[in-house]
């Protein structure tokens, strides 16, 4: 068996292995070149991979300090991260229909981000929703309560992979007649 072996800082190995059946004889030259050529790349990719988890690690802890409830959704609407300040703000059943809310939010945003990516074009601003700079903003009433969401897109500088969008709300009550 030839690899490369890169021990990360919480102890766990990413490795790449190349087994050969021992009947074949000695690994040929080609395929010890080959490790050696990629080798660098191995480990450029594993270093750039602990920055991403640092850098999420580190947007977690901002989103966790806010008084204001925020979630962080990926450009496909699924939810990354939820603050606790989210869970203080609302009841369990409200807290359903308001991550509901967000997650159709954070799912259209994201969805015109990837086309306006992917087309290179302006923005739409064709959406009832939509503020001219782009962001969402929606208005949710609960009983006595009424929320607002804002939603905005997050560069890939932030995360990584794809652009995110960061959803944040407050709750004001509504005035009596």
């Amino acid at each position: 068996t030839l690899g490369l072996r890169v021990r990360i800082p919480s102890g766990a190995v990413a490795a790449v292995c190349i087994h050969r059946d021992l009947a074949l004889g000695p690994a040929p030259y080609h395929l010890i070149a080959a490790m050696r050529a990629i080798a660098p790349a191995f480990r450029a990719g594993i270093a750039a991979w602990i920055g991403s988890i640092a850098s999420r690690n580190s947007v977690v802890r901002m989103l966790d300090s806010l008084s204001d409830p925020a979630m962080l959704f990926d450009g496909s609407g699924q939810l990354l991260h939820a603050n606790p300040a989210l869970d203080r703000l609302v009841g369990s059943a409200d807290a359903a229909r308001l991550r509901s809310e967000a997650q159709c939010m954070a799912w259209t945003l994201g969805a015109s981000t990837r086309r306006r990516s992917q087309a290179k074009l302006t923005p739409d601003r064709s959406s009832s929703d939509a503020t001219p700079d782009g962001r969402v903003v929606r208005t949710v009433r609960i009983g006595a309560m009424v929320y607002h969401l804002r939603s905005a897109a997050v560069g890939q500088e932030l995360l990584g992979a794809e652009p995110a969008v960061l959803v944040t709300m407050s709750a004001s009550a509504t005035e009596p007649l």
